[in-house]
């Protein structure tokens, strides 16, 4: 069936079942699968910093099949033919509204009296595809919607793989990395309705539940890599880098320019990853024996990092999801974490003046976001912070 459009409008009533088996027919993933791909969890607030001990729990990896399915708008939200969805391991955090119900959703989705719909401008029809959907924040791409694909063989990946309009320009670029053609990618708009023949619907290797634990895929960052073609480089190189994160909405780190200009005279170089295509930014942690970089979206670049080269990552204190290092462990690398103190600038210390659709003047937020999803963009206690000079020297020694 060729693809086509209906611009009559639409009202979608849905409703949300909790769990996947009872809203999907399951996929029967080979053993093989299963066993490399199992996730470990669940972790809890208090003890994350256990990731490297291993999981309390384990549980084999899903991928539900659906026919006659219906994808509203960008959002994380897929309805079965009797209208309804389920969210539960499909998204990272089922609590977040953008990231289950997608951009612009206070303009298509109406909440009344525990009744769900969505207000749709178009519709859309697909045969068969493969939905990994999208992120905003690369370290998430990377790991909630890319890593989707190692649930699947080479001839399953050549459908169509199913992402978001707005997904950024260096996240397509991974996809065309790993070899999916542009006339491969379907991409879906906020308002408008989705239908597909067959839909492929694989749950997030790295997500949190229903009981706000986490759980992850180790196994999933060897296949990323493969996936990248990290390891396959002739050319080795000693690069130092430093990654800046002046373009952030938050979690800055204040004294970052003091900090560089003494690592500038230990030969490390400052790249800024928002300028860069993810090839260059492969190519160059390809070739670092050294990555000092702020908490972030930045510090994702471990997964293209030779194995045992160093990484430090800079974070401030509390409050924070501290899985930069289990992760990068993962890959075989040197990891350091260094914890600064809290700006003046801090969240902390305005947090009086919060509200819905307010923000504290010193947190940077783009003009062409809709005020009324500035917190979807700026999470609550995400603080500007400084780091001790000497600590980072005292790590490089």
């Amino acid at each position: 069936m060729d693809n086509y459009q209906d611009e009559s409008p639409l009202e979608t009533r849905f409703s949300f079942l909790p769990n996947l088996q009872d809203t999907y027919d399951l996929k029967n993933l080979s053993e093989t699968i299963k066993k490399k791909f199992t996730l470990e969890g669940p972790y809890f607030k208090f003890n994350f910093q256990k990731l490297d001990e291993g999981g309390f729990l384990k549980k084999k990896p899903m991928v539900a099949e659906l026919n006659d399915a219906r994808i509203l708008g960008d959002s994380n939200i897929i309805l079965n033919e009797d209208s309804n969805a389920c969210i539960d391991s499909l998204v990272f955090n089922p609590n977040v509204k953008n990231k289950v119900y997608g951009s612009n959703y206070l303009d298509h989705f109406i909440f009344e009296n525990e009744q769900h719909k969505f207000l749709s401008s178009k519709k859309n029809y697909f045969n068969e595809g493969i939905f990994i959907g999208s992120s905003l924040n690369f370290g998430h791409w990377l790991h909630n919607n890319l890593a989707k694909l190692i649930y699947f063989d080479d001839t399953e990946l050549q459908l169509p793989i199913i992402i978001n309009e707005n997904t950024p320009k260096n996240s397509v670029e991974c996809l065309k990395l790993i070899g999916i053609k542009e006339k491969n990618i379907i991409y879906l708009k906020a308002g408008e309705v989705n239908f597909f023949n067959k839909l492929h619907i694989p749950m997030m290797p790295w997500h949190f539940d229903s009981t706000q634990g986490m759980w992850w895929t180790p196994n999933s960052f060897s296949t990323l890599r493969k996936y990248l073609s990290v390891g396959h480089k002739t050319e080795k190189k000693e690069l130092k880098l430093f990654i800046s994160r002046k373009d952030a909405h938050h979690r800055r780190l204040e004294n970052e320019d003091i900090i560089f200009k003494k690592l500038e005279n230990l030969g490390y170089i400052r790249i800024l990853p928002s300028e860069l295509s993810i090839k260059e930014q492969v190519d160059l942690a390809c070739q670092a024996s050294e990555v000092i970089s702020p908490q972030g979206a930045g510090s994702f670049l471990f997964l293209f990092m030779q194995e045992k080269a160093k990484l430090i990552e800079l974070t401030p204190p509390g409050k924070t999801l501290d899985i930069t290092g289990p992760f990068a462990k993962k890959c075989n690398l040197n990891f350091k974490q260094i914890t600064g103190k809290l700006s003046s600038n801090s969240f902390d210390s305005i947090q009086d003046s919060y509200n819905a659709f307010s923000r504290p003047d010193k947190w940077y937020v783009d003009n062409n976001i809709d005020p009324r999803y500035i917190h979807d963009y700026v999470e609550f206690g995400q603080s500007d912070y400084n780091i001790e000079l000497d600590s980072i020297l005292n790590e490089l020694k």
